[in-house]
């Protein structure tokens, strides 16, 4: 670097880091900021470093700021109108591409809240006999979405739509529905770590009444009526809320797998409906 060494850059900023995050992320993070920097002339070097404290130090997230996070196995640009995708997120879609390998193969599948089209893409790059439609309801992701599928290779079929309005008419039956839907009450904002609330996009994050399970309501009236008779719902769930969201989908004839994530909470369900009427 210009003025400063390499050590005593990154030194400083985890600094920074240790104030708001473990000491394996941190480690992360600083290596994703020197990738940042080094990707620039040497001339440059500074400045890069200066523009990265200043963001670490406001507890912008390091994905923002280099434009990168990683899923599955690729490369996905992301900005503040979209989530930045979680493990947990990679499970869910890793759940999917197994179920079909050792079940079935899917002709449609549809994305509901797809942010930067991250389970979207997974699923089409490792199903790829599969129509794939992802839907949301902001104009800013979609707009990222499409940038990654086309970056990537992949077919995908993306349109705007508000669930909490009934979901569209138009799509043919699906085989897969899957979300990972907003399902933060407004009033927990106050005990999320700053880089989350104060960044990442509150639309995708928050419910807009105060029912946790606001938008899974919605979602299991659309899947009732757009899932084929042998279709499947794969959902995302916030661990704290993973029962009464269980519970409900039970409760309207539907058969429920819960399921763990890496860290031992339950974030995962899988429903089928159960239509009794045949």
């Amino acid at each position: 670097m210009d003025t400063i060494t390499r050590e005593k850059a990154l030194s400083t900023l985890k600094k920074i880091l240790d104030l708001s995050y473990t000491e394996s992320e941190s480690q992360l993070i600083l290596q994703s900021a020197w990738e940042h920097i080094a990707s620039y002339p040497v001339g440059e070097h500074d400045r890069v470093y200066r523009q990265i404290k200043e963001d670490l130090l406001r507890c912008r997230p390091i994905q923002y700021i280099t434009g990168k996070s990683y899923f599955s196995d690729f490369e996905l640009y992301v900005a503040e109108g979209v989530l930045i995708p979680r493990p947990e997120t990679d499970e869910l879609a890793d759940w999917i591409i197994r179920d079909c390998q050792s079940i079935h193969q899917p002709t449609g599948i549809w994305d509901i809240g797809t942010g930067s089209g991250c389970i979207a893409i997974a699923l089409k790059r490792k199903i790829r006999s599969a129509v794939v439609y992802a839907s949301d309801i902001s104009t800013e992701a979609l707009t990222i979405a499409r940038y990654n599928a086309a970056k990537l290779g992949t077919e995908i079929h993306f349109f705007r739509d508000d669930i909490l309005n009934d979901g569209p008419r138009s799509l043919p039956g699906m085989d897969i529905i899957v979300s990972n839907p907003p399902y933060i009450l407004p009033e927990e904002i106050n005990d999320m770590e700053a880089h989350v609330s104060g960044h990442e996009p509150h639309l995708a994050l928050f419910v807009r009444d105060d029912d946790p399970l606001q938008f899974y309501k919605a979602i299991e009236k659309t899947a009732r009526r757009q899932l084929k008779n042998s279709g499947i719902l794969y959902l995302e769930l916030h661990s704290l809320y993973a029962a009464p969201a269980q519970l409900y989908f039970e409760q309207h004839q539907w058969r429920t797998t819960l399921r763990q994530d890496m860290q031992g909470k339950a974030r995962m369900l899988k429903c089928i409906f159960n239509n009794t009427s045949n």
